[in-house]
């Protein structure tokens, strides 16, 4: 932070300039968050966690995938009767976050035969 004693257009006898120092590598290039870093920490903030997918839904950590969906299900369909896109999508979403989870695991998300998700069937 730099003070001056006088500035054109600030308030009289004082004026603060704020500056901010660029660091530079030893190869000449500029320090700071390449690209690929500013989209995966983009990403990052946006996805759910998996407290906040349960709590969503409504789940308990050791709920069965059946259990899931079948929150899933009435939130899903509660939410596009009552025309509220919003939480319908941040159900849409906890259930993905949660699929994903259950896919890193290795844990089966399949839906038995002739059954389908709400969001499916309204297409």
């Amino acid at each position: 932070m730099v003070i001056a004693n006088s500035c054109e257009g600030c308030f009289p006898n004082v004026c603060v300039v704020y500056f901010h120092p660029v660091t530079v590598n030893a190869d000449g290039t500029r320090a700071g968050m390449t690209a690929e870093g500013v989209q995966a920490a983009a990403k990052s903030t946006k996805q759910l966690s998996l407290q906040e997918a349960q709590m969503i839904l409504g789940v308990e950590s050791q709920a069965t995938w059946e259990e899931i969906m079948k929150k899933y299900n009435h939130l899903f369909a509660a939410n596009e009767k009552h025309g509220s896109f919003y939480l319908q999508s941040k159900v849409y979403r906890a259930k993905e976050r949660l699929e994903e989870e259950f896919r890193e695991k290795g844990w089966d998300t399949s839906e038995p035969e002739g059954q389908q998700t709400q969001s499916e069937s309204s297409r």
